[in-house]
């Protein structure tokens, strides 16, 4: 995945703080959950990308076989 998702560090700090959290578990809580959406997640590009590679190489697979299939067809005549 090559792109980032925009996650407001500070406002999920503050929001867990208001709640309950100490510095240090909001801190570390908020660290954790920006890098699950900075590293995990994928991005409407990201699937886009695995789109085409999986249309290029099932076009790519379709042409072989129909090869090898006019080839046989050739062959046992």
């Amino acid at each position: 995945m090559s792109h980032t998702i925009p996650f407001d560090t500070l406002h999920n700090y503050e929001r867990l703080i208001k709640v309950g959290f100490n510095e240090a578990q909001a801190k570390e809580q908020t660290a954790i959950i920006a890098e699950l959406v900075n590293e995990k997640l994928a991005t409407k590009r990201d699937l886009n990308i695995l789109w085409l590679k999986m249309t290029i190489t099932m076009g790519s697979i379709t042409v072989v076989v129909g090869g090898l299939i006019v080839a046989l067809i050739e062959y046992l005549k």
